[in-house]
């Protein structure tokens, strides 16, 4: 019977996070937050698994933390970017219709 090994401890963290930073992909910053912390907490078990196989399990959901933090972490650069297009093109707008005069 085979013993099944533990997860490494960044395992965990990074799913959450990279959960986290889909889920609150509406919001301007948070993503980009869990997003960063999903990436860097999948990019350390991965490696604790690799150097370490018989002592940790976990490294797909490493992965899986990594690759929604990375995903997570543009989107949330995407809606920065279109949050600061969007209040621009506002401003903008009202500027220019008290020039006129309206």
């Amino acid at each position: 019977m085979e013993v099944k090994k533990p997860n490494a401890p960044s395992a965990v963290k990074a799913l959450v996070f990279g959960i986290i930073s889909l889920a609150t992909m509406c919001l301007p910053i948070v993503p980009l937050v869990f997003g960063i912390l999903g990436f860097n907490f999948g990019k350390k078990a991965v490696n604790e698994c690799t150097s370490n196989p018989e002592a940790y399990g976990g490294e797909g959901m490493g992965n899986a933390g990594k690759i929604m933090g990375l995903i997570g972490l543009i989107i949330g650069a995407v809606g920065i970017v279109v949050w600061i297009f969007y209040f621009s093109v506002l401003i903008a707008l009202f500027t220019g219709a008290s020039y006129y005069g309206y």
